[in-house]
């Protein structure tokens, strides 16, 4: 009898070890982690940001989130730049007055959308190819120009930037590490800027030219700068990444997409989407990335920049006037567009290679 006790009291010791509960921490984790293995990375950060500091989830939400945002690869309108797996830089087009981006180093993020490029580092510093210097600019007749020597004096001596969103040297936004937000502007007024830089718990700015827009960390929207389009977003919520040309562009934890500002061209015309894990807007047309590798847009295609029907194997997007830039999985470009009505010829991208592609630690 004592045998078959022992061996009774040994089995409903295990059926109960193979009972106990999961936490519902743990079991939100689990989910979060399946949705990034699938792909479907808004729907993890929806899961993750929830969790706070459970686990991995505040880090894997903030490599979605550069994930999603794609600023590792830039469309400009005349110069198209990508970091490499090494952290150097690799471009093509461009003024033939730039200043080199050779020594560049250990890059985190880009931005094409000025006249030249800009380079985020490990460290938090920026970096430029305009070779404009304050002293020039300052020496314009044009007020607008000559205001532009702020921002050039400004930039270097900004620090513990976590990711930036420029037209330089006209104006940036800066995001800092502390979740707050730094601007420099020709163009904007003081009183927008100082409500800009009120911010707090961001996650990710976007620039809109005359306007800034900060997405936080709960998912809803600031816009300075731009009364409208303040408005228009003041009850978006969920929104997991923004982007901005003319109008402003949100990609919902759901797949989803929203838009609010300038439509003339059709590029707010984002109803329908779905399945999209990030999104670029360019100035004409705006940018959708599925979640299975391929590409979806509307606006204007006056410069072939939406022929991306045929395109697969995508995993980050940009856009700008004249072009739309994919990065492939196995490190290489796609490009849609033509910018030779600008004077330009299209950037040659035949042998780049060998480019960042970034991955969830663990995935």
């Amino acid at each position: 009898m004592r045998k078959y006790g022992v061996w009774g009291v040994a089995v409903l010791v295990a059926l109960l070890a193979g009972c106990q509960s999961v936490s519902k921490e743990e079991e939100s984790y689990r989910q979060g982690m399946r949705l990034i293995e699938q792909g479907s990375y808004p729907q993890a950060i929806g899961v993750l940001t929830d969790l706070g500091d459970y686990k991995e989830s505040r880090s894997a939400v903030a490599r979605l989130r550069y994930l999603i945002n794609g600023d590792y690869i830039g469309a400009g309108n005349s110069v198209i730049a990508a970091i490499k797996s090494d952290g150097t830089v690799v471009y093509t087009g461009g003024y033939e007055d730039s200043k080199s981006a050779g020594d560049w180093k250990q890059l985190t993020a880009l931005s094409t959308d000025g006249e030249y490029m800009e380079g985020l580092d490990a460290n938090g510093k920026l970096s430029t190819t305009s070779p404009w210097t304050s002293e020039q600019l300052q020496a314009s007749t044009v007020g607008s120009t000559s205001a532009m020597s702020l921002v050039i004096e400004a930039m270097p001596k900004l620090e513990h930037i976590l990711a930036f969103d420029g037209n330089y040297p006209a104006n940036l936004i800066a995001l800092l590490e502390n979740g707050a937000v730094k601007v420099v502007s020709a163009s904007m007024v003081e009183e927008d800027i100082a409500a800009a830089e009120a911010w707090v718990k961001i996650v990710s700015v976007a620039n809109g030219g005359h306007y800034v827009a900060g997405l936080h960390a709960d998912g809803t929207v600031s816009v300075a700068g731009n009364e409208l389009i303040r408005v228009l977003t003041k009850d978006w919520k969920d929104i997991v990444a923004i982007t901005s040309s003319g109008g402003l562009i949100g990609l919902k934890e759901d797949g989803t997409v929203v838009a609010a500002g300038d439509n003339r061209f059709g590029e707010c015309n984002v109803d329908g989407w779905n399945d999209i894990v990030a999104i670029a807007a360019g100035d004409r047309h705006t940018v959708g990335l599925r979640s299975d590798g391929t590409v979806i847009s509307t606006g204007s295609g006056a410069f072939g920049q939406r022929d991306i029907e045929d395109w697969k194997d995508i995993v980050a997007i940009d856009a700008s006037e004249y072009f739309t830039l994919g990065l492939k999985r196995d490190g290489t470009l796609a490009i849609a567009g033509d910018n030779s009505t600008s004077g330009g010829a299209k950037p040659d991208i035949a042998d780049i290679s060998g480019l960042l592609v970034p991955t969830v630690p663990g995935m």
